[in-house]
């Protein structure tokens, strides 16, 4: 801990510590950001210089709106995600990054997004292709059987409900009298 303090006096974090906690693949570490890079503290240790990045990006992780994943893309076409990093982190670190002058990728219209804008519409999600495509193959299911939206009813031309029919007494009779096939 004091070695990695003495390489970055920034306090980017919440609540003003150098590093921020998060996951990369199955490992939980500390990624620190330097002045001349980034390093991640675990088994193995990842050290990323700035002039090997591409980009960095922001992104939601997919069951959770409490936390993000940090991408570094490299010139080398690898790219670095780190995970589970809590919200409150996001403000911070985009400014530290924003400082150092990386490229930020699909960070949308504004030249600095704001916390509302990566966490405040989670509701309001960019459209589903996949979910799109599903409801597109039905309504041309829809419209190769007709049109008809009454599909999912079947008519059981077994059912009539009115006419009398001799049903078995043993269903319906706790006190069944013999038959002559019983014999």
């Amino acid at each position: 801990g004091v070695v990695i303090l003495r390489l970055t006096i920034a306090l980017i974090t919440f609540p003003s510590t150098s590093h921020v906690g998060c996951s990369y693949k199955a490992a939980a570490g500390f990624l620190y950001p330097l002045e001349r890079g980034f390093i991640f503290i675990h088994k193995p240790p990842i050290h990323i210089r700035f002039e090997e990045i591409a980009s960095v990006n922001f992104a939601r992780s997919g069951g959770s709106t409490r936390s993000f994943d940090f991408e570094v893309e490299l010139k080398s076409a690898v790219v670095h995600t780190f995970s589970s990093i809590e919200k409150e982190e996001y403000t911070k670190l985009f400014d530290f990054i924003s400082s150092k002058k990386l490229r930020v990728k699909n960070r949308g219209k504004s030249d600095k997004p704001s916390y509302a804008d990566d966490f405040g519409d989670s509701d309001q999600e960019a459209p589903d292709a996949y979910l799109a495509r599903v409801k597109q193959e039905a309504a041309e299911r829809d419209d190769e059987d007709g049109g008809d939206s009454d599909d999912d009813e079947s008519t059981d031309e077994d059912f009539n409900p009115n006419v009398a029919e001799s049903d078995v007494a043993e269903e319906f009779d706790s006190n069944p009298e013999p038959t002559d096939s019983d014999d």
